[in-house]
């Protein structure tokens, strides 16, 4: 008997084993990887970069801000140039007064008026009756173009003229005319004129005391210029002290000098008068002024060269050099004035 073998058993291959993965990734966690991912390039970038980013930021800031306020200053100052160039006082406006009393008046009346700043070496204190200083108008427009000019006149300075003037070419120029003043009152001891006969300190038992004045007084003309804004060194000079010839006050002691009497009787004091542009003449202008009660006038001329001549219609020039021309209000004209 035969035996029969079997076939053998074909094995079947075993079957695949998954292994289960774990929950997937969600598009938030995603999101939140790419984020901190991102963070962290910033961070690492900030690190390295931040402070000449942070400088380069900064600087161009501040250049921003400086251009700003650089055109708002230029057009600040173009707008005051415009309103000084076509500015005009009423012809009878008073900008400065000598005479004490009506210094006062002028004091009360108004908070535009200030007395000009005086040394007390220079002025003798009356008791009780202190003598006034001169007063002089404080114009608003004056004041914006000291602060907003670069090397302006001095600051006391009286402002007489301003306004935009033609020279002959036909070239405009904006005129700023002041007045600078010292104003002193001493002790009179005899003598005319010249100030011989004043002194600082009383004479030695006088009784009564007699005091006068002594006056330094100066035009001075400027060119006002945008480039920056600025005043031009004074174009030209009129210089014209006085002294009073006779005394201006006496002091009588009455028992005490502090409860004297003063008896004040002002003369050879000036009062100026706003300056006014020549409406037919665009190179000529005129200052008004008077001497105890009585007006006159001094004729203003812008010359070629940027050049103020000052013709006064009374008195006399009786010097005259680089540094301007000196006048004697009283004296007799040797001739005619000019405006050569």
């Amino acid at each position: 008997m035969e035996t029969v073998e079997a076939e053998p058993q074909t094995q079947s291959p075993p079957s695949l084993v998954y292994v289960r993965a774990s929950a997937p990734v969600t598009r938030r966690q995603f999101r939140f990887v790419v984020f901190l991912t991102l963070l962290n390039t910033i961070l690492l970038a900030t690190f390295i970069c931040g402070p000449s980013v942070s400088s380069f930021i900064r600087t161009n800031w501040q250049e921003y801000q400086t251009s700003k306020r650089r055109r708002q200053l230029q057009q600040q100052r173009t707008a005051l140039l415009q309103q000084a160039a076509s500015y005009t006082s009423p012809a009878n406006q008073i900008v400065y007064e000598e005479n004490p009393f009506e210094a006062a008046k002028l004091l009360s009346s108004s908070s535009d008026y200030l007395t000009v700043p005086t040394s007390i070496r220079d002025l003798v204190y009356l008791i009780p009756q202190p003598w006034q200083p001169p007063v002089y108008l404080n114009q608003p427009i004056a004041m914006q173009l000291q602060a907003a000019a670069f090397n302006p006149p001095f600051q006391n300075e009286t402002t007489i003229l301003l306004h935009t003037l033609k020279n002959p070419k036909g070239e405009d120029r904006l005129i700023w005319i002041g007045l600078s003043t010292r104003f002193q009152l001493y002790y009179f001891t005899g003598g005319t004129g010249g100030g011989g006969g004043i002194r600082v300190s009383p004479p030695e038992g006088a009784n009564p005391r007699q005091l006068a004045t002594r006056v330094e007084r100066q035009l001075r003309a400027y060119i006002v210029d945008d480039s920056p804004l600025h005043a031009s060194t004074p174009l030209a000079t009129l210089a014209f002290p006085t002294y009073s010839n006779k005394p201006v006050a006496t002091w009588t002691n009455t028992g005490t000098w502090e409860n004297g009497r003063i008896d004040i009787d002002p003369n050879g004091l000036f009062r100026l008068y706003a300056g006014q542009v020549d409406p037919a003449d665009p190179t000529h202008f005129t200052i008004d002024y008077a001497i105890d009660g009585q007006r006159n006038t001094i004729d203003g001329y812008l010359k070629n060269n940027d050049y103020i001549l000052f013709v006064p219609r009374a008195g006399r020039i009786v010097s005259e050099g680089p540094e301007g021309r000196f006048w004697s209000p009283f004296a007799a004209p040797a001739t005619r004035p000019s405006s050569q």
